[in-house]
């Protein structure tokens, strides 16, 4: 099990057609600003007279489908189921940590689009609109989340008032990049379409976790949904009509700079420390190689290809768990014939041959402009073979200028080599460690900044 303070991160991030992801955090993941009373576009914080007793009825409701009942409650004009939902779908939905005694607590986790219709007949998954009245009468964003919050079963004193009977509880969430794993769970509770927080924050949940099985509680809604609906229906066909002016624009730009590129192939390199002999290209005002960096400088490593077993304790659990790694090596292998050699940035920053040096970030900003900005830059500059496949659709590139750029993946002492044919990270010069990243599902580049130790692969530019 694991415990993260951090939220629904996404390597990377994409703007949401719809849906709202909603999430109660605690004051421990950050320190809470003092408040200075509410402002004058907040909603008041909910008075004494807005107690269970008095404005929220408590009654309860029997699932016909499982025989499972449920405790509701009036909050303002809306009738709210006041547990998470446990219905088991026939896929699509899991137990935190998958062990029952999660689902008995906290209900189940439902993927995006198991979601959608999990709710029983007489019941619905609310929209943002939905929730955000729900958040107005509780008080506005400042003071929903503790008024919401359960009076128990929040780690690190984050327990709330429970001013309503809503009894949320953080029940965590289940991310899958690079294989699934469950996050959050007593920390943190996220649902899908809505969110709250002892300062209520909005935040979407990206097209990447709705393909790929991210996770959350559902909260039903009395009501047959209708105007969700065509709120939902209205913003789709919105997005539709916004993603065709998009595509038609981002084909135009393509079909220009298409036209415009040329290969121009410079001179080949010979390092004169091991014979190594490497491709270069010359792109705008910029002479770059054309294969990534394969020189054993002294600290460098090769992504392993034999896998590993070891045995750890986790730490929360404290159960005894085993992991499969490939760990990184220091002798040649295939994978450093196929796509050179990984570096950390000190070790990186010394390793290319005279005359040529690791590029500044400024400098991959040069090369980005060179071939049409970030948004398209991997799709040019990536190989038109040796990246993965990403959801049937093949993540090669077109390779218009002949950069050739190859997915070799990244490492790391404690947790060994991964993510070679899906992920392409370059090391730049810059003192905090920030990279250059191209990956298999998408056409852009983006520049993260993982510190200095981890291990990427080097591309030379010429002085």
């Amino acid at each position: 099990m694991k415990k993260h303070c951090t939220g629904r991160v996404s390597l990377p991030t994409i703007a949401a057609t719809l849906g709202l992801a909603i999430t109660l955090t605690l004051n421990a993941c950050e320190e809470k600003k003092k408040q200075d009373g509410a402002t004058a576009t907040e909603p008041a914080a909910a008075t004494e007279t807005q107690q269970p007793s008095q404005e929220a009825a408590a009654t309860t409701f029997t699932d016909p489908r499982d025989d499972k009942t449920y405790k509701t409650v009036k909050i303002g004009t809306q009738v709210w189921m006041a547990e998470n939902l446990n219905y088991k779908t026939k896929e699509g939905s899991i137990c935190y940590d998958e062990k029952t005694e999660n689902c008995k607590k906290y209900g189940r986790l439902y993927d995006y689009e198991t979601a959608q219709t999990a709710c029983p007949s007489g019941w619905h998954l609310p929209d943002s609109t939905e929730w955000q009245t729900l958040v107005d009468f509780a008080g506005g964003s400042k003071n929903a989340g503790k008024a919401l919050k359960a009076t128990s079963g929040w780690d690190n004193n984050g327990n709330g008032t429970d001013k309503f009977g809503f009894s949320a509880l953080p029940g965590g969430n289940m991310e899958c990049r690079d294989g699934c794993d469950f996050y959050n769970v007593g920390i943190r509770g996220i649902w899908v379409n809505a969110v709250i927080d002892d300062g209520v924050f909005i935040d979407e949940p990206d097209i990447y976790d709705k393909a790929n099985g991210a996770s959350f509680s559902v909260r039903c809604l009395q009501g047959d949904g209708k105007e969700a609906a065509a709120r939902a229906a209205a913003k789709v066909a919105k997005a539709a009509k916004e993603a065709e002016v998009a595509a038609a624009a981002a084909a135009a730009a393509e079909k220009a700079i298409t036209e415009k590129a040329r290969i121009i192939q410079a001179d080949p390199i010979k390092d004169s420390r091991d014979g190594k002999t490497y491709k270069t290209v010359k792109i705008g005002s910029q002479v770059w190689m054309a294969e990534n960096l394969n020189y054993a400088e002294k600290g460098s490593k090769c992504g392993g290809t034999n896998i590993q077993k070891e045995n750890y304790v986790d730490l929360e659990t404290r159960e005894e768990k085993t992991r499969e790694y490939y760990p990184l090596e220091d002798k040649n292998t295939a994978n450093c014939d196929k796509y050179g050699r990984l570096y950390d940035w000190k070790t990186a920053m010394k390793a290319c041959p005279s005359g040529w040096h690791l590029p500044s970030q400024s400098e991959w900003g040069v090369l980005m402009q060179a071939v049409g900005g970030e948004k398209t830059a991997g799709k040019f500059l990536k190989a038109t073979t040796g990246w993965n496949t990403y959801n049937g659709k093949s993540g090669n590139g077109t390779d218009i200028f002949g950069f050739s750029a190859l997915p070799g993946g990244t490492g790391s002492s404690d947790r060994g080599f991964d993510s070679d044919g899906g992920y392409g990270f370059w090391r730049t010069a810059a003192e905090d460690g920030t990279s250059r990243r191209i990956t298999n599902f998408g056409d852009d580049t983006d520049s993260p900044g993982f510190g200095k130790d981890d291990y990427y692969s080097v591309r030379c530019i010429q002085n």
